[in-house]
């Protein structure tokens, strides 16, 4: 069975059922995709077809005339093999006179308008921001451009002319924010007059001082927050939790109960749990287990949940999102490395 994926304008066939990548975006080119071993790759001038490079020491071939391309089999992997068809697309899109930007998109007036810049600079921001009040949504992720002349065939007529492209960039006043975002965390506890073994279940608000530049200085604010919450908590007996939980949690459900949520605004901005797992390293049939990542919920309103699993010594982070509220949410991954990284260096520094 033959698969379409469609990155940067082509669309790609792979016998392969890949994750993660586009089935319905319009294409106006294909190629056939093949996954071969490396020493047929080293015949490729002898076949005709034309071997090119790509980022991170990538390779591939392809014949633009047959519409077909070949990439080295590193993995059988489909999560492999779809990142590797992600990277190696705008090569390819290159070869067949097409330049693939990552960006954000809108057409306006019959024309697309362009936002590229550096990650978290809000490419893919302004362009949902701006679907939403009326433009044509084109993309937030990468956009092909062609160097063709204007197009003539009722099908090339599908592609726009490119008005404009604008750059967009980091200020230094405004990486935090002018108020603190807030974390809405479950936490579970024994009551102070529990008699009998098990916790009770209730939520907090903490702060995530996104106010404060420094590092080092958020995550204090953060433990503060979080104690402060804790040890109201622990004060309580089993009659006062009830109570105190269903006061906090009827600005949350309240919105919920007229279909209002998502038009109010919300008491907190982002849902991060931790749920601690088993403290040593399991197995099954001999096989050990790398890593156990939660699947939480988003409800209306609430569009990002972020939850953290324990395992033996490692922590698994699941990213649950509203695919249209937070476009392009694998990035949290990669941002979520950074500020670990950032934090580390501080810490050493200290």
């Amino acid at each position: 069975m033959t698969h379409r994926y469609t990155i940067g304008g082509v669309a790609f066939l792979v016998d392969d059922e890949l994750p993660d990548l586009d089935t319905a975006t319009f294409a106006d080119a294909t190629l056939r995709v093949r996954f071969v071993d490396e020493s047929a790759l080293d015949d490729s001038d002898d076949l005709g077809m034309r071997r090119v490079a790509g980022p991170m020491d990538l390779t591939g071939v392809i014949d633009p005339v047959a519409g077909e391309c070949g990439l080295p089999t590193l993995s059988a992997d489909p999560v492999d093999r779809a990142w590797q068809l992600r990277q190696m697309a705008p090569i390819f899109s290159a070869v067949l006179n097409r330049l693939v930007l990552h960006a954000g998109a809108v057409e306006m007036d019959g024309c697309v308008v362009a936002f590229v810049g550096p990650s978290t600079a809000g490419k893919s921001t302004l362009a949902r921001f701006l679907s939403d009040r009326g433009h044509g949504f084109v993309t937030d992720d990468l956009l092909p451009i062609r160097f063709d002349p204007a197009p003539s065939t009722p099908v090339e007529r599908r592609i726009l002319p490119v008005a404009a492209i604008c750059l967009l960039t980091r200020s230094a006043t405004d990486t935090v924010t002018a108020e603190p975002l807030t974390a809405m965390t479950p936490v579970s506890f024994r009551p102070a007059d529990a008699d009998v073994e098990g916790n009770s279940f209730s939520v907090l608000f903490a702060t995530l001082a996104t106010e404060l530049g420094d590092p080092m200085d958020r995550l204090r604010a953060i433990q503060k927050s979080m104690g402060e919450g804790k040890r109201l908590f622990r004060s309580m007996n089993s009659a006062d939790i009830p109570i105190f939980t269903s006061i906090i949690a009827l600005p949350v459900v309240l919105p919920h109960l007229l279909r209002l949520s998502g038009r109010t605004r919300p008491t907190f901005n982002v849902t991060v749990s931790n749920v601690p797992g088993p403290r040593e390293r399991l197995f099954w049939n001999g096989a050990p287990l790398e890593g156990m990542y939660p699947l939480s919920i988003v409800t209306q309103g609430q569009a990002l949940n972020i939850t953290a699993t324990s395992v033996a010594d490692s922590l698994d982070f699941g990213i649950v999102a509203c695919r249209r509220s937070v476009p392009s949410a694998q990035r949290l991954i990669d941002h979520l490395d950074e500020a670990l990284v950032e934090l580390e260096r501080c810490a050493s520094v200290g």
